[in-house]
């Protein structure tokens, strides 16, 4: 499903590059018979690529994640801070986060999926997540060459500090 805010966009890109309809060695026409001039007619181009590429972007659907949390234990303000954590970080990558209260699955659940692959379980782990590990987790799946900034420290260069 496609925002209405980017729909609304596309709509006045294609409005705009609809406006000129034919090429002629002196310039662009405009539908209305007026000439456009040089810097006009790149203006125009310029938006129909970039409602292209625009186009192009809207078919590639983003991420949702889905944090389901156990109703009895209380824990929706952790799951809730969660997703907070995760609509900084992921800003632009991300199309939801979802918190699912559980109410079929009792006893502690706190599970994560992302596009319903499940990326972490408090009874697998035995323990919460902590909010890098889950960013980490995400950015793996959705782009692992991102860096996540001070949150990010690499095993390797931990275990080195250990040793010196």
């Amino acid at each position: 499903m496609v925002p209405k805010k980017f729909l609304l966009v596309l709509v006045v890109l294609f409005a705009a590059v609809k406006e000129v309809s034919t090429f002629s060695s002196s310039g662009a026409i405009a539908n209305f018979g007026q000439p456009l001039s040089r810097s006009a007619c790149l203006q125009q181009r310029e938006l129909r690529t970039m409602a292209l590429q625009m186009s192009a972007d809207a078919d590639k659907r983003l991420p949702r994640v889905e944090i389901e949390y156990c109703t009895g234990c209380r824990w929706m303000l952790r799951s809730a801070w969660l997703a907070q954590e995760l609509l900084t970080t992921f800003e632009s990558d991300l199309e939801s986060v979802t918190l699912k209260p559980s109410r079929v699955r009792p006893g502690g659940v706190f599970d994560i999926h992302v596009d319903g692959q499940q990326i972490w379980s408090r009874k697998t782990e035995g323990r919460f997540p902590e909010a890098k590990e889950v960013k980490q987790r995400i950015r793996d799946i959705i782009d692992p060459d991102r860096g996540l900034g001070h949150s990010d420290v690499k095993v390797v260069d931990a275990e080195f500090e250990s040793e010196g």
